[in-house]
């Protein structure tokens, strides 16, 4: 199995994020994310986003959480579970059942 450039793919996935808004909320909210890490768990990426402030983290996750999963994958080629961090938490989305769990990484 091929290696995933990490920082390739986000940079990419961004690209496709930017047509999709206006110039405005792209710079507002998603030129303050990185991507932490992405790994591979069977068939499916789990991607950790790491957000320059809760706020950011927290509109991007209700706002734009479905549009950054479509087109990480879209750059991936396969499914994407989506991990949002800020200072030391993780704040994990269930797409499934619309809940985020909180859990603190210290």
């Amino acid at each position: 199995m091929a290696e995933v450039n990490k920082k390739q793919s986000w940079k990419d996935t961004l690209e496709s994020i930017k047509v999709s808004v206006s110039p405005a909320i792209f710079s507002t909210w998603f030129n303050q994310t990185h991507l932490v890490d992405l790994k591979r768990s069977g068939e499916r990426y789990i991607a950790e986003v790491g957000c320059a402030s809760a706020f950011v983290k927290t509109t991007i996750e209700s706002r734009y959480w479905g549009l950054v999963q479509d087109s990480m994958a879209k750059v991936l080629g396969g499914p994407v579970d989506l991990i949002f961090d800020r200072n030391g938490y993780l704040f994990i989305s269930d797409d499934k059942s619309g809940l985020i769990y909180i859990l603190s990484k210290r």
